[in-house]
């Protein structure tokens, strides 16, 4: 399993009545039946849809809006908390600085 900084998107990209509606990742279980970003009611064909290019579907507006407003929000949150001071660091390795004191008979 491929892990990253951040987690997964929560939604997806489904086609439904002509055009690319957003709905959770986890609906996908054929004849599930969920809402879009949009507030659509959508069903999980038992038949897989088109694949491009016959699947290229117009992207709903109300859907696009709802994702970005999420990810705008998403992207405000950071996912670990702040990243350390490294401005004392050497290029990838650790430094120690000069006025740290040293263990007895620990030589750097």
């Amino acid at each position: 399993m491929v892990t990253g900084l951040t987690p997964p998107e929560p939604f997806r990209w489904f086609p439904a009545d002509g055009a690319r509606h957003a709905v959770l990742r986890g609906l996908v279980e054929p004849g599930a039946t969920g809402d879009t970003l949009c507030g659509a009611e959508v069903v999980v064909p038992k038949i897989p849809p088109p694949k491009y290019p016959d699947g290229l579907w117009p992207t709903c507006p109300k859907c696009d809006e709802a994702w970005r407003e999420d990810q705008a929000l998403r992207a405000e949150v950071p996912a670990q908390g702040p990243l350390p001071d490294r401005s004392r660091c050497g290029a990838g390795g650790r430094s120690r600085s000069r006025t740290q004191p040293q263990k007895a008979g620990v030589s750097s």
